[in-house]
């Protein structure tokens, strides 16, 4: 019994799926001190969200977005990340 399919994996073993096609991603980093608004810029830009609560982020805050730009896919991985800046300070 031939326990590998034809590309040479275990057959119980699925190649993993390809998932949403984009033409470009983009990787976004904003930094700056803390109480700014990044976590909050971000999250209006991404969620369309507003919380006028907000509460200090610890550590890293991301989002993802995916736009349409001229008939292209275009997906946004945006981080917000004060302990950068404050290494870079």
């Amino acid at each position: 019994m031939d326990k590998n399919n034809s590309s040479g994996r275990p057959k119980h073993i699925k190649r993993p799926s390809k998932g949403k096609q984009f033409d470009f991603t983009f990787k976004i980093v904003m930094i700056g001190d803390s109480g700014v608004g990044k976590s909050c810029i971000l999250l209006r830009f991404a969620d369309d969200q507003f919380n006028e609560n907000f509460y200090a982020t610890i550590g890293v805050d991301f989002r993802f977005k995916n736009l349409t730009v001229d008939n292209k896919q275009v997906k946004l991985q945006i981080v917000s990340n004060l302990l950068i800046y404050n290494l870079i300070k």
